[in-house]
């Protein structure tokens, strides 16, 4: 599936970049999108000493891998 990004913040080759405030206007981003997966779980443990409070829990955050294909940027003279 191919997604357009619009709103573009840096753009450049090694020698040459365009810093948007707050975006590069007439410049967009072409991808492809790759995978979607889970990262590794994180653990969070609570616990107040002496009082015999302990809460542990967990939550796994959604990852998507996007291939960028193109970076087009027009200039207007």
């Amino acid at each position: 599936m191919q997604i357009k990004f619009e709103q573009v913040l840096l753009a450049g080759t090694p020698t040459y970049s365009v810093l948007g405030r707050p975006f590069i206007y007439n410049t967009w981003v072409e991808g492809l999108f790759e995978s979607i997966s889970d990262s590794d779980k994180t653990l969070v443990f609570k616990k107040k000493r002496r009082k015999q409070y302990k809460k542990s829990f967990g939550s796994r955050i959604k990852l998507t891998s996007v291939r960028i294909m193109k970076i087009v940027h027009e200039l207007k003279e």
